[in-house]
């Protein structure tokens, strides 16, 4: 009976967060898994609720495949009663598939697509780690030492442990971005800055509108000297604009509240 109450390891906690993100389970279904089985965290797992959850989520995963099933047989159907031939009509892969950039991601497991609520970040760590010639595995250190050795990887974090990873790396972007400035060394182009206004990821951490330079609360914190000329077209100042917001926030220490 003791044995049965013992709390799960280490690597038993591992092992559920990567079964959880490889079948693409959202942090909200998974925080109901656990309550029906009698805990909030994973570590308080027992043997028999460690399994209990394990078969749960086996479950998931069936229902999905056979509803992924039906739903292919029902466009395959639908394709060629109204297209005929048309290869359009069928096989088309979903516009927001998962495509990975970075050449490290596999090593970490960043090929598989993040969950839904988490992808934006993911995204905007990925550029951040494009910009700076860094790995996947240099944010994995990161998790790694965030959660104290308790999460080796990057995919295994919840929302607001990426979102630290996140803000660390904006961090360090900055500090970067500022030695480059110091050296002469000018390593972005007006592409750089078109992805930026298209995120819906502002470089705090927080969310933000498509096309806007910052979130709300970072907006909010420039001065009016620095908001309007941000309202400047690329090629015509905008990234100077830019820059001169960044750094106000990056100094007064407002982006990492």
């Amino acid at each position: 009976m003791a044995r049965a109450e013992a709390k799960i390891n280490s690597r038993q906690v591992q092992a559920i967060q990567a079964k959880r993100h490889a079948l693409g389970v959202s942090d909200e279904v998974y925080s109901e898994m656990k309550r029906s089985v009698g805990v909030e965290s994973t570590r308080d797992l027992n043997i028999i609720q460690f399994n209990d959850l394990m078969r749960r989520m086996d479950g998931t995963a069936r229902r999905k495949a056979k509803r992924a099933t039906a739903d292919g047989r029902r466009k395959t159907e639908g394709g060629k009663s109204a297209g005929g031939n048309d290869p359009s009509a069928v096989d088309r892969p979903p516009s927001s598939a998962w495509k990975p950039l970075h050449h490290s991601a596999r090593r970490s497991g960043m090929h598989n697509k993040p969950a839904a609520d988490k992808e934006a970040m993911i995204r905007k760590i990925e550029a951040i780690l494009t910009e700076l010639k860094l790995d996947w595995a240099y944010a994995d250190g990161i998790a790694k030492q965030q959660t104290r050795g308790q999460i080796e990887r990057l995919r295994f974090c919840d929302l607001d442990q990426t979102r630290k990873v996140l803000q660390a790396l904006c961090v360090h972007q900055n500090r970067q971005r500022k030695k480059n400035m110091a050296e002469g060394v000018d390593v972005r182009d007006q592409k750089f800055y078109l992805r930026e206004l298209q995120s819906d990821q502002c470089q705090c951490g927080k969310s933000k509108g498509s096309g806007k330079s910052f979130c709300y609360s970072c907006w909010k914190k420039l001065p009016v000297d620095l908001q309007r000329p941000l309202y400047r077209r690329l090629g015509q100042g905008y990234e100077e604009a830019y820059e001169q917001a960044a750094r106000h926030l990056d100094d007064k220490g407002h982006q990492y509240e």
